[in-house]
C-alpha cells in the first residue's frame, strides 16, 4: 500500500483588494510597510516572484550571516540549520521529494531537500508551491500568457504547519512540449522518473549486439496467413517495435539479470529498471516457447503469451533480488500481457497498468477498468497507472477530469504508487486538464470542482465564472458522447483517421455551436485587456474544432447529394439534375470558413501552445531561419468538398459551350456566369458570396494557352527566354489533398507543343540548400506480380524527394516525372494500372541559385489533334513529399498523377 502523507493543514491567504492579508497577530509579514522579510538560505523562485509581484527585492543572506532582529523577519528556505533545529520530526517524515512549510509571526520556514531527483528539484517545487499557495502565482500553461503574477502592495503569510508529500511517488509524463513552469511538481519529460517500466527489452537483447545469436530472437506469427514464421526475425531497423526476445531461452535469461545487475553496479542510487516488453507485439513462438502453455489455452493465445511472460518477470525478479533485494523492475501490462493475471508476483516486480479512465462515463467500462485495478492490486504489492491522457491525436476537446480523479482516488487507494501519462498536451482545447491532474498526483482527495474554480479565477478574473461554464460543458460533451460501436478505452478514437466519429458523436456542429456560444459570452464579461487575451486564445484554438467539424459535416452532406444524383432514376420518373445555383447553396456551408491550415496559421502566433503541434514545431525551428522552420500540416483533419470539382466541371462545360477561343475569353466568360449564378441564389434568398469567392480561382485555373513553339527546345535544363518566351503560370499550385488551398511554393511553367512532341519546363523557388536530389535513377518502381506498378509500396519519385511532372491524355495516361536529381520516370495506364515501358519521354534539370529548374518533352501520338480546346493535361510538383497540382489532384485517386486535368488552348497550325 503507499504510503500517504497529505497537507497536516492547508491555509489559504485571503485575497482582498489585490493585496495577501491575514491578521497581524497570526501571520507573517512577507511585505508589510516596513515589516519585511528577509530571505535566509537561498532561492531559486521566491525573491523573483515578490519582486515580480510587488516592484520591491527582498533582502537575501546566508544563513550565517543571519543577526536576528536586526535584518527583518527571516524566512528560511532550503536545507538550513534552523529547519532541521525546528522540523526534526516533520523531516523525517518527507518522501524524497516532499516539502515542509512552516509560518510563524516570527519566522517562517521552507524545506525541501535540495539534490536533484529523477523527477526534479524539490526545493524549487517548494519555493513555487509556497508562491502559488500564499501569492496566488502560477503558471497555468505555458508561455507569458499562462503566467500569473497578482500585482501586490502588502503581503502577509497566516501562520501554520504544512507538510506534503506526493500520493502517486512516481509522477511523470511525455508529450509534454514546454514546462509549465516549476509549480509543476512532475516530471515532463521523455524517459527517466523514479520507477522505470517503458519499452526496454530491445535494450537488453540488442540486436546490434546479440546479431549472431538468432536463438534469442522471436518466431513470430504471420499475422496475414495465420502461420507462424520458419525461421527467426532479427531486427535490422526500428529495434523497439514488432519483436519480442525468446523468453524459453536460458540465455536470455541470463543476459536480462548481468544486464540489470550491471547497470545497478555501474550506477549508484539507481534503484529501479525496466522490463518492460517492445512496443507492437511480435511474441515468439518457437517450438520451445509454445511448451509453456497453460492448461486450457491455445499456444498463440494472448493468455499464453502473458502467461510465458510473467514466468520470464518472476526468474528475473528471483536472481536479481538475491544480489539486489530493494530493486523495483518495472514493466508495462500491455498488449498480450492485459489479457492475464498470474497467480503470484515477485516483490521486485512491479507493473504498470496501461488503461484510461477517459471512457468511465460508460457504467460498464468502468466496472471493468476498476476490478482490473483491483486485482492487480491484489497480485502486486506495488504498481503504477500507464493513462493514455491525449491531447494530440485528438483534434476535440478531452476533458474527464471528474472520472480522472474518482480513478486515481481509487488507484491510490489500492496501492498504485506510480503514474505515467501520454499527455501530448493541447493546452488550447484541454483547458485545465493538465494543471489540475498535477495537483491530483499529490493529493487525489481534493475537489476538482474547487480545483477547477482556482484555475478560472487565477486566468479569467472576472470572466471567471462564464469559462467555468464552458469548460463544464465540454467535459459534458465528452461525457454524453453517443458512439456508434462498443469499442471502449485505450486509444479509441485517437488520430485524424477517426476524425468522422471525433466531429459527429462527439462535437457535432450543434455541439460546437453551443460551445461557441459560451465563449461569446465569457468575452463579453471580460473587463480587462489581459483576460480577453487568454480568452481568445482558448476561443482560437476551439474554432478550429469548430471549422473541422462543420466542414466535415458540410462535405458529408454534399458527398451523400452526389450519390443521390449519381443513382439510376426510379423506374417511371424523371430524373432532375442540380443547377449550379443548386450546388452554390450547398458549397456556401462548407465555404464560409477558411481551410484549416490557412485557420491554423493566422492562430499559430496568438494562441502558441495551444496544440501540441505547434509546441513540437517551435521546439524544431529554435535557431533555424525562416524559411527552414517547421510548420506541420492540419490538413488531414480537414474536408474537402466533394462536389467542388463536379461543381467546377459544370461550370467550364457551360463556358466551353459558348466556344472561348483562348484562355483569357474563357476566364471573362467564367467570372461573369458566377455572377450571375450568385446573383440568382440570392433572388431566391440565399446568401452564395463564399461559395462564389472558392469558385471564381478554381474556375480560373483549368485553362491555359499552349503555345506553338518556333522550335524545339534543347532538353539541358536551361530555361531560355528565346525559346520559351514567357511563362503561362507562375505562382502556387493547389496542395493536394486539398482541392482550393495552394501550397505557397512558387513555381512558373512553360508549355508548348512542337512537331510529334509536348514539351514543357518548370523553374521550382526554394532555398537551394533544401533541394532533396537523391533518386537519380530512370524508371525505378515497385512492381506488383501481374507486372504493373504497385501503388501499395513507396513510389520513389513522389517520396521524400523534389520532382515535378506532367500528365497527359493519350487513350489512356501517360505520365512523366523528372526528379531534382535527373532521374526521370515516363509510364503509363492500362487497364490493369501502370507500366513503367512507355520510353516517351526525355528531361534535363539543372539547379539555380534560387532553387531547380527543369524541362522535358513527351511523344504526341496524334499532334493535329493538339488544336483550339483540348482536355486532358496536368502539370505537378513535388516538394519533400508534399504533391501540389495546376489543376488539384482528386483526394484518394492520385496514384503517379493527380487524375485530374485541365484544358490546354493551342492555336491553329
Amino acid at each position: 500500500m503507499a504510503r500517504a502523507v497529505f497537507p497536516l493543514f492547508i491555509l489559504h491567504a485571503l485575497t482582498l483588494l489585490g493585496t495577501m492579508v491575514a491578521s497581524a497577530e497570526e501571520a507573517f509579514p512577507l511585505l508589510d510597510g516596513d515589516r519585511r522579510a528577509v530571505i535566509v538560505g537561498s532561492s531559486q523562485f521566491l525573491l523573483e516572484a515578490v519582486e515580480r509581484c510587488t516592484g520591491v527585492r527582498l533582502r537575501l543572506v546566508a544563513e550565517r550571516d543571519y543577526k536576528k532582529q536586526a535584518l527583518g523577519y527571516p524566512i528560511y528556505i532550503g536545507d538550513t540549520h534552523k529547519a532541521r533545529e525546528v522540523l526534526t520530526k516533520e523531516i523525517a517524515s518527507l518522501d524524497a521529494e516532499g516539502y515542509v512549510f512552516l509560518v510563524r509571526p516570527d519566522l517562517a520556514i521552507i524545506y525541501a531537500s535540495g539534490a536533484v531527483t529523477d523527477t526534479g528539484t524539490p526545493l524549487l517545487y517548494a519555493e513555487a508551491n509556497f508562491a502559488r499557495q500564499f501569492l496566488a502565482v502560477d503558471q497555468y500553461f505555458p508561455g507569458e500568457l499562462g503566467l500569473v503574477y497578482p500585482r501586490q502592495e502588502r503581503i502577509t503569510i497566516p501562520c501554520g504547519l504544512h507538510v506534503e508529500n506526493p500520493a502517486f511517488e512516481h509522477r511523470h509524463w511525455s508529450g509534454y512540449s514546454g514546462a509549465a513552469g516549476p509549480a509543476w511538481r512532475l516530471r515532463a519529460s521523455g524517459g527517466g522518473g523514479r520507477y522505470q517500466f517503458h519499452h526496454s527489452l530491445y535494450k537488453i537483447i540488442d540486436p546490434v549486439k546479440y546479431g549472431d545469436h538468432p536463438d534469442y530472437f522471436p518466431m513470430r506469427l504471420d499475422r496475414r496467413s495465420g502461420r507462424i514464421e520458419d525461421t527467426r526475425y532479427i531486427p535490422t531497423d526500428n529495434f523497439s517495435a514488432y519483436w519480442q526476445p525468446c523468453t524459453s531461452n536460458p540465455a536470455v535469461l541470463d543476459i536480462t539479470v548481468k544486464t540489470i545487475l550491471g547497470a545497478f553496479a555501474a550506477t549508484p542510487g539507481l534503484r529501479s529498471y525496466s522490463l518492460g516488453v517492445n512496443d507492437s507485439g511480435g511474441y515468439c513462438l518457437c517450438p520451445e516457447c509454445q511448451k509453456i502453455t497453460p492448461e486450457g489455452y491455445t499456444p498463440q493465445s494472448d493468455e499464453a503469451i502473458g502467461y510465458r511472460f510473467y514466468k520470464f518477470y518472476n526468474e528475473v525478479a528471483e536472481r536479481v533480488a538475491r544480489n539486489r533485494p530493494d530493486a523495483r523492475l518495472g514493466f508495462l501490462v500491455y498488449s498480450a500481457l492485459s489479457k492475464w493475471y498470474p497467480e503470484k508476483l515477485h516483490p521486485c516486480l512491479m507493473p504498470y497498468l496501461t488503461l484510461s479512465f477517459a471512457d468511465c462515463w460508460d457504467a460498464e467500462y468502468k466496472r471493468r477498468i476498476y476490478a482490473h485495478i483491483d486485482r492487480w492490486s491484489r497480485i502486486a504489492p506495488r504498481f503504477g497507472i500507464y493513462e493514455w491522457y491525449h491531447g494530440q491525436g485528438f483534434f476535440i476537446p478531452r476533458i474527464y477530469l471528474r472520472e480522472m480523479a474518482e480513478g486515481l482516488r481509487h488507484a491510490h487507494a489500492t496501492g498504485a504508487e506510480g503514474f505515467y501519462a501520454e499527455a501530448y498536451a493541447n493546452w488550447g482545447l484541454d483547458g485545465p486538464k493538465l494543471w489540475v491532474t498535477e495537483k491530483l498526483l499529490w493529493n487525489p482527495k481534493q475537489d476538482v470542482g474547487k480545483l477547477i474554480d482556482t484555475y478560472c479565477r487565477g486566468l479569467f478574473g472576472e470572466a471567471a465564472e462564464e469559462m467555468r461554464a464552458y469548460f463544464a460543458f465540454l467535459e459534458t460533451a465528452w461525457a454524453t458522447q453517443k458512439p456508434s460501436n462498443d469499442k471502449r478505452g485505450g486509444y479509441r478514437l485517437l488520430t485524424s483517421l477517426h476524425k468522422k466519429p471525433q466531429f459527429t458523436e462527439v462535437f457535432s456542429p450543434a455541439v460546437c455551436d453551443a460551445a461557441w456560444a459560451l465563449l461569446e459570452k465569457s468575452e463579453a464579461a471580460a473587463r480587462t485587456e489581459m483576460v480577453r487575451t487568454r480568452i481568445a486564445y482558448f476561443r482560437d484554438s476551439f474554432g478550429a474544432t469548430r471549422l473541422a467539424s462543420t466542414r466535415l459535416q458540410a462535405g458529408e452532406t454534399m458527398r451523400e447529394l452526389l450519390e443521390a444524383d449519381r443513382a439510376p432514376a426510379l423506374e417511371g420518373q424523371e430524373k432532375k439534375q442540380r443547377s449550379v445555383v443548386d450546388w452554390l447553396i450547398v458549397l456556401e456551408a462548407w465555404a464560409r470558413f477558411p481551410s484549416l491550415d490557412d485557420y491554423m496559421t493566422t492562430i499559430r502566433d496568438r494562441a502558441p501552445w495551444s496544440f501540441q503541434e505547434f509546441c513540437e514545431d517551435a521546439i524544431k525551428s529554435r535557431g533555424k531561419s525562416p524559411e527552414r522552420q517547421t510548420r506541420t500540416s492540419f490538413a488531414a483533419w480537414d474536408t474537402d468538398a466533394p462536389a467542388l470539382r463536379p461543381i467546377v466541371d459544370l461550370v467550364t462545360d457551360a463556358v466551353i459551350a459558348t466556344d472561348p477561343a483562348n484562355a483569357e475569353q474563357f476566364n471573362r466568360q467564367v467570372l461573369t456566369h458566377l455572377s450571375d449564378w450568385g446573383e440568382q441564389a440570392k433572388r431566391n434568398g440565399r446568401f452564395c458570396d463564399h461559395a462564389v469567392g472558392v469558385l471564381r480561382p478554381l474556375c480560373t485555373r483549368v485553362t491555359m494557352d499552349g503555345k506553338r513553339l518556333a522550335s524545339a527546345p534543347k532538353i539541358d535544363g536551361t530555361i531560355s527566354k528565346e525559346e520559351w518566351g514567357d511563362p503561362q503560370l507562375d505562382g502556387s499550385l493547389y496542395r493536394y489533398p486539398l482541392e482550393n488551398t495552394e501550397s505557397g511554393d512558387r513555381t512558373r511553367v512553360w508549355v508548348g507543343v512542337s512537331g510529334d512532341k509536348l514539351f514543357a519546363a518548370f523553374h521550382c523557388y526554394q532555398d537551394p540548400d533544401t533541394v532533396l536530389n537523391k533518386v537519380t535513377e530512370r524508371d525505378v518502381a515497385p512492381m506488383h506480380e501481374r507486372g504493373v506498378i504497385d501503388h501499395g509500396r513507396p513510389f520513389p519519385y513522389l517520396g521524400e524527394v523534389d520532382s515535378v511532372g506532367v500528365s497527359a491524355w493519350e487513350n489512356g495516361w501517360v505520365v512523366a516525372i523528372v526528379t531534382s536529381g535527373g532521374g526521370l520516370f515516363d509510364g503509363k495506364s492500362t487497364p490493369k494500372g501502370y507500366i513503367p515501358d512507355w520510353n516517351g519521354a526525355v528531361a534535363a534539370v539543372r539547379k539555380t541559385e534560387d532553387g531547380w529548374a527543369a524541362e522535358l518533352s513527351m511523344q504526341i501520338s496524334n499532334p493535329d489533334a493538339l488544336v483550339g480546346a483540348v482536355k486532358g493535361f496536368n502539370f505537378f510538383r513535388v516538394r519533400n513529399g508534399v504533391r501540389s497540382a495546376w489543376v488539384p489532384g482528386q483526394p484518394q485517386r492520385w496514384a503517379l498523377a493527380p487524375n485530374r486535368a485541365g484544358i490546354l488552348f493551342f492555336p491553329q497550325q
